[in-house]
């Protein structure tokens, strides 16, 4: 008490900025900032992580309609899948495979 009350005397600083409350609660918000387990940095690389875990959610579900959708084609054209998946082809029949590229 007799420091604040030299602090508050000697440095003419307000009584608001050297209650013992405010410093406190200041302290307070330090030691979360920097020095806790749960501090800022450590909020935003878990932010950004679940960020990319949405994106990469995104693009799953993409893939999954898509597979949803050969899985369709396939189970209609089974004949169609396996010629041009692994190049299967009947006796006397020649294949001819052409890059799009």
């Amino acid at each position: 008490m007799k420091i604040i009350k030299q602090l508050s005397s000697g440095l003419s600083v307000s009584s608001i900025l050297v209650n013992k409350y405010v410093i406190v609660t200041a302290v307070f918000f330090i030691w979360l900032l920097i020095f806790d387990k749960h501090n800022y940095m450590t909020q935003k690389k878990l932010a950004q992580t679940i960020d990319n875990l949405k994106v990469e959610k995104q693009k799953y579900i993409d893939l999954l309609e898509e597979v949803k959708f050969e899985k369709i084609d396939l189970d209609k054209n089974k004949e169609k899948y396996a010629r041009e998946h692994y190049y299967m082809h009947k006796e006397n029949e020649e294949v001819f495979i052409f890059d799009r590229n």
